[in-house]
């Protein structure tokens, strides 16, 4: 489309940033809301996920204050990086938050019919994505499965949520 290494570069880095505060947004908001409990058979590096809901407040907000006040390019080798306005930091947010809702909501409705809340199941969900993601495994697999699996047994059987995790990348991985 005619853009040179470094306009690519720009746009690379505000999609990835726009998935990362997207993310954050939803841990700040779905981390306090209906943080999930954490079975005693899973080991992670923080106490609980109000923690976790702490740390996303505490990052989105310097991202929207850095997005005020910080008002630099960043250079990078040959590379400029303009520091994103105000209005681009909360348009980040927006559809990050919008993507990390849509993805959750096609495995949300691939499971069986249940008690548990979409709101209960996205703070389990970005709770798995997030292990997932620090696993270094590609696409968290068999990490993020296993995560919703153990948050979702008290309420699902295995095999239903293995199944629709199955679905889930398929539907969203491959379709």
């Amino acid at each position: 489309w005619g853009l040179t290494a470094g306009e690519t570069a720009n746009v690379l880095v505000i999609c990835g940033m726009t998935y990362w505060v997207g993310f954050l947004t939803m841990g700040a908001v779905f981390f306090f809301l209906e943080p999930p409990e954490l079975p005693p058979s899973i080991h992670v590096p923080f106490n609980s996920i109000v923690s976790v809901g702490v740390f996303c407040v505490l990052v989105v907000t310097l991202y929207l204050l850095s997005s005020v006040f910080f008002k630099k390019t960043i250079r990078v080798l040959k590379c400029h990086f303009p520091t994103p306005s105000a209005g681009i930091a909360l348009v980040q947010m927006a559809v990050g938050s919008l993507d990390w809702t849509c993805s959750g909501a096609a495995l949300y409705l691939l499971l069986p019919a249940n008690a548990l809340s979409f709101p209960s199941f996205l703070a389990v969900y970005l709770l798995a994505q997030i292990l997932g993601v620090m696993s270094q495994v590609p696409g968290g697999l068999g990490v993020l499965d296993m995560v919703v699996v153990w948050l979702l047994s008290p309420m699902l059987p295995a095999s239903d949520v293995l199944g629709a995790m199955l679905a889930f990348r398929m539907v969203y991985y491959l379709i």
